[in-house]
């Protein structure tokens, strides 16, 4: 991490503002990788001061990102990348299978995402196809871990906006020009996983007696 009078020397009055405000994102993104490294080294999601730095760095870049959609403007993608890439890691090491308290605040942060992207005011465009595939496997993944915890009735939530969330990922991605080997493979993954995404829902809900929402969902899955 900077020392203090690293950071200071970021804001020399000698330098020009564009310079400055160059060096101080640099300076923000190297701390946020450390800390995103420090809390996924973590299994008990790392210590709580480390969290509150992460978060707040999160709030400036998701105060970037609305200043420049307010103006009507596309926001950078570096920046978008970077703020999803810290609310999935928040989300993740948040949840705790031994502490039922952590489950809804772990979801609350991958919402932020869904508002992030603005997944329910317009259509995302094709640059943010990934990033929605990716938020899309962090629901489905928290979904997974509390299922096979036993914990069916809160990985409902996590599934079911989760397979929402893949929706739009693929039905962005159908328009899309980019068709690199790599990420070709980790749609057309998504692509075969949705079925069994839908149906873990299901499951879902017949888990907690709730045969008739259980049974509606594998015909649905079955006309699919």
């Amino acid at each position: 991490m900077l020392s203090p009078p690293e950071v200071a020397l970021l804001f020399k009055s000698s330098e020009p503002a564009d310079r400055t405000a160059q060096k101080l994102g640099r300076a923000i993104e190297k701390l946020r990788r450390t800390l995103v490294a420090r809390l996924d080294a973590n299994p008990l999601g790392g210590s709580e001061a480390e969290r509150e730095c992460l978060e707040h760095i999160v709030l400036v870049l998701e105060r970037n990102i609305n200043s420049t959609q307010s103006t009507g403007s596309s926001p950078a993608e570096i920046e978008l990348s970077s703020a999803l890439d810290s609310i999935l890691v928040l989300a993740r090491t948040k949840l705790q299978l031994n502490d039922p308290r952590t489950y809804i605040p772990s979801y609350d942060y991958l919402v932020r995402g869904v508002q992030l992207l603005r997944l329910n005011e317009c259509t995302p465009p094709f640059s943010q196809a990934d990033l929605i595939r990716c938020l899309s496997g962090a629901f489905h993944n928290s979904a997974a871990i509390l299922y096979q915890a036993g914990s069916h009735g809160s990985a409902i939530g996590f599934v079911k906006e989760g397979c929402r969330i893949a929706e739009i990922a693929l039905a962005v991605r159908q328009d899309s020009n980019d068709v690199g080997p790599s990420k070709s493979e980790a749609w057309k993954q998504l692509g075969t996983q949705l079925y069994r995404r839908w149906q873990l829902l299901a499951i879902c809900y017949m888990k907690i007696g709730d045969r008739k929402v259980g049974l509606k969902g594998s015909s649905d899955i079955i006309s699919l």
